[in-house]
């Protein structure tokens, strides 16, 4: 009886052991964490189960929104850059219409638009700079609201105090505004590159403006050229034709001063020169009479005849009469 009565106490104080030893281990065993709940959810109004789900929406928050801010300042770049080259464009056309003259400026179709570009793509320009200058606002706040739930996150397991249902709240909070100032820097982030799109196709706009000008400015070229080459065939004709006339000319001079050279001469060798043309004497023409002496007196060849004629006869007579 006796032994019996220990195996019996024996067994009862293995099982007590035993349950309690369960017991511990049960306890003793931290409770599986649940899902994360999406970030979407969060804002539904219902509380995060635990911190570790809220840190994780914070930090996602966060991250998103940083991607976002780079984004638009990527699409900021790209607008600057844009409406840098549509003011390029606008100057290189301008210069090349002065280029051919001042006064084809205020003519010009495809220089206003031009201007039109440039001025779209800087208004696009400025409005991306706004766009994410606000994406790195929100994306501040967020960052700060992070760090809020940081600060809990470690105050609490400093103090190695549970997770209540405070706690949670005020966290929350916080992941809630994170999360609303990333949505905020997506927005703008979209805006900035709507902003950069515009400022691209206002630049191209501008380049096009800029090629119709280049392509007026070689026809023109062309034009001119084409002028200048007419131009200088035609003064050149001219001059030849100028020289040809002046050479006539001077061998015409020419001639008719070797000519009056040798009439002078003929004159001094027979003591009279003869004018009218250079008429011979003896021909019929009616100025071939005339003779011009070395002692200026002019007698007519009419009236000089009968008189050497009338002289002879009366030399005749004269030697008649003496005979």
């Amino acid at each position: 009886m006796k032994c019996r009565a220990l195996c019996a106490l024996l067994a009862l104080a293995l099982c007590c052991s035993v349950h309690c030893f369960v017991a511990d281990a049960s306890a003793a065993k931290p409770p599986l964490a649940p899902a994360p709940a999406p970030v979407a959810n969060s804002t539904a109004g219902a509380l995060p189960r635990n911190m570790k789900q809220v840190l994780e929406e914070a930090l996602k928050a966060v991250l998103k929104s940083q991607e976002d801010a780079h984004e638009a300042s990527t699409h900021c770049v790209e607008a600057k850059l844009s409406a840098a080259n549509a003011l390029k464009d606008e100057q290189e056309a301008e210069e090349i219409l002065r280029g051919l003259d001042a006064e084809l400026v205020p003519l010009s179709k495809s220089l206003p638009k031009a201007r039109q570009a440039r001025k779209e793509a800087a208004a696009a320009a400025a409005e991306c700079e706004r766009a994410s200058s606000a994406a790195l606002t929100a994306e501040g706040v967020a960052l700060a609201a992070v760090q809020e739930v940081l600060n809990h996150t470690l105050a609490a397991r400093s103090d190695r105090m549970k997770h209540d249902a405070e706690s949670l709240e005020k966290v929350s909070a916080l992941t809630k505004r994170a999360i609303a100032e990333a949505h905020k820097v997506e927005k703008h982030a979209e805006k900035a590159a709507v902003a950069a799109t515009g400022a691209l196709k206002a630049a191209q706009k501008a380049e096009e403006a800029l090629s119709a000008v280049k392509e007026v400015a070689s026809i023109a070229s062309l034009l001119l050229q084409k002028f200048a080459k007419e131009e200088e065939r035609r003064f050149a004709s001219e001059r030849a034709r100028a020289d040809a006339t002046t050479k006539r000319a001077e061998s015409a001079e020419l001639a008719a001063k070797v000519a009056e050279e040798k009439l002078a001469n003929a004159g001094v060798s027979t003591g009279a020169v003869y004018v009218g043309g250079g008429a011979q004497p003896g021909s019929r023409s009616p100025r071939a009479n005339t003779v011009i002496r070395r002692d200026g007196d002019v007698i007519a060849a009419c009236v000089r005849a009968p008189l050497l004629l009338l002289v002879a006869l009366g030399c005749v007579v004269l030697s008649w009469g003496l005979i």
